[in-house]
């Protein structure tokens, strides 16, 4: 099961996603560590997926390289059409684009569907609770971070409500938060304590994955390069001193499956965020930066 949901508010798109993924060879699912399923292309361009992650990612990677080749946006929709076409139901994409103006796409079983303002795939269960959520319409506590609405932070409470939640395996894992706007994309953490190495940390001091060895109360740290558009973003739990660094673009970490995270153990904090940014380098350099 997976879950990816992705929203406009204006310019801004702001795409959430679990990290609960499945392979095409696997009946199992697994949270933790999962995957990123959000894929920031470029500045312009970010891709989304929920099905089996090998074919998913896979596809993705092609997708990477028809842009870098100048192959039109255009054609690049049609193929991914054709590709979820071929899948049947089983493998889902939304594509989330600033050229021009903001657009969001979802493409399913051969179809490209656009013109709303919110797109889902995933489990359906999972996301009804989401709506459900949002549609309280609970007070939203605390200061809004610069451009966000009381919409936006109320969509993003109502999912990680439900992926933190035990309920239902339906969705889980970390809740990986992508912005889209004008002056590019990237992972969101929250928090936004930038340091000296150009990362951005994020800090949840009562996290609670829903599927997980950690146990709840775990202090979780979700770091991301910043203002770089890059497809990259690291978990990191103080408690255990192990963190997952998660660059799906990047064919050095496919040891086991396209787009598996690298594990970081033993490790400090600071010693993570400088993994981050070792990985940060490398990608840019594979991607031609």
């Amino acid at each position: 099961m997976s879950l990816v949901m992705a929203m406009q508010f204006g310019d801004r798109i702001c795409i959430l996603s679990d990290s609960m993924i499945s392979n095409s060879a696997s009946v199992d699912d697994e949270a933790i560590s999962g995957q990123l399923k959000t894929v920031v292309l470029n500045k312009e361009i970010a891709v989304s997926y929920s099905g089996p992650a090998d074919k998913a990612v896979g596809k993705i990677r092609e997708v990477r390289n028809d842009l870098a080749n100048r192959v039109y946006f255009e054609e690049v929709l049609e193929s991914l059409s054709e590709f979820t076409r071929k899948e049947g139901e089983s493998v889902d994409f939304i594509v989330s684009s600033h050229i021009s103006i903001p657009k969001l796409y979802k493409i399913a079983g051969g179809e490209i569907h656009y013109g709303l303002d919110m797109y889902w795939i995933g489990n359906e269960g999972a996301v009804s609770r989401v709506l459900k959520e949002i549609e309280k319409g609970e007070p939203v506590a605390g200061s809004l971070p610069r451009g966000m609405t009381t919409e936006e932070k109320r969509f993003r409470e109502a999912f990680r409500k439900v992926v933190s939640g035990r309920n239902v395996p339906q969705a889980g894992g970390f809740v990986f938060d992508c912005i889209g706007s004008k002056d590019g994309y990237y992972y969101n953490t929250d928090a936004g304590v930038h340091t000296g190495s150009g990362m951005s940390i994020g800090i949840s001091f009562d996290y609670a994955p829903g599927h997980s060895s950690q146990k709840p109360g775990s202090e979780l740290s979700l770091v991301s390069p910043n203002g770089r558009s890059l497809p990259l973003a690291g978990a990191y739990f103080e408690e255990s001193h192990m963190g997952y660094i998660y660059s799906p673009l990047d064919p050095h970490l496919d040891r086991n499956k396209p787009g598996s995270p690298e594990m970081v153990y033993p490790v400090t904090l600071q010693g993570f965020v400088s993994e981050v940014e070792r990985c940060a380098r490398r990608l840019e350099l594979y991607l031609g930066r």
